[in-house]
This record gives C-alpha cells, structure tokens and sequence, in this order.
C-alpha cells in the first residue's frame, strides 16, 4: 500500500488536484493520498494535513500577510516527510512553496513528480536549474513547454489540460439557467475575480464599477459572479453593498464558474488558469489584473514574455484584452467588454480565435494520462527500492557469514 503525497496551493491547483487524485484511486484504490489542498482534493479522497484558505496568495508584497501559515505548513511538512517518507510526492503548481518542497523531498530521497509546471518561460528562468536538480518527471499542460524542459535535461510528458475534462452538458446548464432565474435573450456579463481574497479585493470593486456603467448605458442586462470555492462569500458581499441599487442586478454563484462563464455573453476574468477556462467553453472574455505597486514594480523587471494572459500565451498572439495595473480602470473594462457584449462581430472573431486556442490544449483525459505516468515512476520507484532493500540484506547477511568464518 503506497502512500503519496499531493501539494496544491490555490483553488486552480486544488481542482487539478481533486481530478488526478480519483484518477489515481481509480487505477490504484490501495494508494493512501495526503497533503495540502482544498475542497476538490478532500471531496476526491485527499486526507488534508493543511488547508489552501491559508496559503494562497500571489506577490512579493502580498504574500507578507500569510507568511506564517505558509511556514507552518512547510514546517510541518517537512518533518512529516522526514518522519514518514512517502512513496513519492506530487506537487501542483504553486512554485514558490513547491520547488522548497522538493528540495526537501530529494534530499530524502522521496520521488518527486511535477504537475502543472511553473511558468519559467514567462519569468524567472533561473528556477530551470533547481527544477533539473529536484524533479524527477514534470508533466506538462501545454506542448510548448517540452522544449524548454528536454533541452534542461528534465523527465518530461505532455499530458494535455485537465480543464478539457470539464464537460458542461446543456442539461446542466438549463438547470444553473433555472436556479439563478436568468432570463432567455438577456445580456449577461460573468466576473472571474480570482481565487484569493486578496485578488478579490482589488479586482472585484472595479468590475462592479465597470458593470454599473455598462447597465446604466444599455448594454448590460444581468451580472453573475463567480465566487471561487476557496473565498468567502462575505468578501464579495462586502464588496456588493457598496452598489446600492445595481446589487438587484447581480448573482453570485459560488463553485460554478462553468456554468457562469456559458450563460454569459462576455466576461471580465482575473489573469490565471480561468481564463482558459473561458477559452474552453468559448466565452469572450477581458483579461484583468492588479497587485500592489511594489509587486507590479519587481514583476516588471522579472517577466519576460510578450503576454501575460494564458490564453494569449498558448496563442502566441494578443488574441484577448490584458488590462493590468493602471490600465485596470472601470471605464477601460466597461469599454472592452461593452464591444463584445453589443457587438455581434467582435464577439464571433474572439471566439474563433477561442477556438483555436482550444484546440492547442490537446485532447480530454490529461488527469488520466497524469495518473499513469505517476503509477508508472511509483512502480519503478518500488521496484528499485525493493531492490535496495533486498541487496542491503544480502549485504548484512554476507557481513555475519564473513564474521562466523
């Protein structure tokens, strides 16, 4: 009986998780799966030794206000890890904590594999170096990442995107149609405020702000929020109250950000696997995103690739809006998602290039494909350790034979 452990730190990270750990237990029911996640992990089989409520954060700045929790859960994990070494372990995303993790595990001779990669083509590619040292295989979401990593020397496999596995049939969506009252024909604007509640405080009072004028100007008929399983509704009734009347106009629906993204005509998305999302299910969409001053300072000195949207990046191209820092404003979001809310056209030719982007992503079964790839390093990783196990034996038994002559 394998144990493994998995590692995620925000609610994107947590919902690759939850669908690679029932993949896993699938092919395997006699793995034990431990570690640090959220709901979709738990609901998946996941014993959590730690809760990603407390960990996820994004920022130089930004990340001082967790820094004890985010130690703790280090601390805490590596001494499990020493204590108790697993089979192997997994982490997902969250590079920062992770790519620690993994030093820890290597040097306790723990098999480390890494599913969804960190984004070292977009910046900080200094990180290659201790990813060749401490990883054992990266698995891939995106094909353009296979050169980067063979050419580093790293065990790598592309296994496509899990968001593909996301299949929204339209029974599904007649009933979220239902339940949140929409009306057929009507303009619906969806906001994707993030998954932290740090980004929902920056970015959730200017979408609403943004959406306000656009109701006030004709264009806008409802608004769906939303709400990550990570955030707590309050945050964003917080950040309602302060709409007065509009608020009539606004649904939150929280752990169903498919279902909001296809009932809307368009949507204001934070930056982040989300707008993938959007892309999957063909969903125009402006790409949003702020962090504190110091941060935005630092990152513009550290990024170095052209996009910053997913989705523009698997594209290759400017393919949706980015309104980052000082270009986040009520009236630059209004106007964008106001053309693709009202104009036909506009709205057509985002989702074919959508579409495009989609068919980038590769094939349905990425968790599937994960989960063999893991099953396979633990077989070999078994095998050599039993392997071990049974020359160290022959070793001492040789050494007391050696002693009694």
């Amino acid at each position: 009986m394998a144990r493994v452990v998995l590692i995620a730190g925000e609610a994107s990270g947590d919902a690759h998780g939850g669908k690679l750990a029932r993949a896993l237990l699938e092919r395997d029911p006699t793995l034990v799966l431990e570690g640090i996640g959220g709901a979709e992990m738990e609901k998946a089989g996941v014993r959590l030794l730690h809760d990603i409520r407390h960990l996820g954060v994004v920022g130089v700045v930004e990340v001082l206000s967790q820094w004890r929790a985010i130690w703790r859960a280090y601390r805490d994990l590596r001494a499990r890890l020493r204590a108790a070494p697993p089979a192997a372990v997994v982490l997902i995303d969250y590079p920062d904590f992770n790519l620690r993790i993994a030093r820890v595990a290597k040097g306790f001779g723990i098999p480390v594999v890494y599913y969804v990669s960190p984004q070292i083509w977009a910046w900080r590619p200094g990180r290659l170096a201790a990813i060749a040292a401490r990883v054992d295989l990266m698995l891939l979401l995106f094909r353009f990442e296979l050169d980067v990593y063979r050419e580093a020397g790293v065990p790598c496999r592309w296994v496509g995107h899990p968001l593909l596995d996301d299949a929204v049939s339209d029974g599904d969506q007649e009933t979220f149609a239902r339940r949140h009252r929409l009306a057929p024909g009507e303009r619906v604007l969806g906001l994707l405020p993030g998954s932290r509640a740090l980004e929902v405080s920056q970015l959730l009072p200017t979408m609403l702000d943004a959406a306000e004028r656009l109701h006030a100007g004709g264009r806008l008929d409802r608004v769906l929020i939303a709400a990550a399983p990570s955030i707590d509704i309050g945050l964003i009734e917080t950040a309602l109250e302060r709409t007065g009347g509009f608020r009539t106009r606004v649904t939150v629906a929280a752990g169903e950000a498919a279902g909001v993204l296809r009932a809307s005509r368009a949507a204001v998305v934070a930056s982040g696997t989300a707008t993938l999302q959007a892309a999957v299910l063909g969903t125009p969409l402006v790409m949003v995103y702020r962090v504190s001053p110091l941060t935005a300072w630092i990152a513009r000195r550290l990024v170095t690739a052209p996009h910053l949207a997913l989705v523009n990046v698997v594209a290759g191209r400017r393919v949706v809006p980015e309104l980052v820092q000082e270009a986040m404003t009520a009236e630059r979001i209004a106007a964008e998602a106001g053309r693709l809310l009202v104009d036909d056209r506009a709205a057509a030719a985002m989702k074919a290039e959508l579409a495009g982007v989609r068919a980038a992503l590769g094939e349905p079964g990425a968790s599937a494909r994960a989960a063999e790839a893991i099953l396979e390093l633990l077989g070999s990783s078994v095998t050599r350790e039993a392997t071990i196990q049974r020359h160290a034996r022959l070793d001492s038994g040789f050494a007391r034979g050696g002693n009694r002559g």
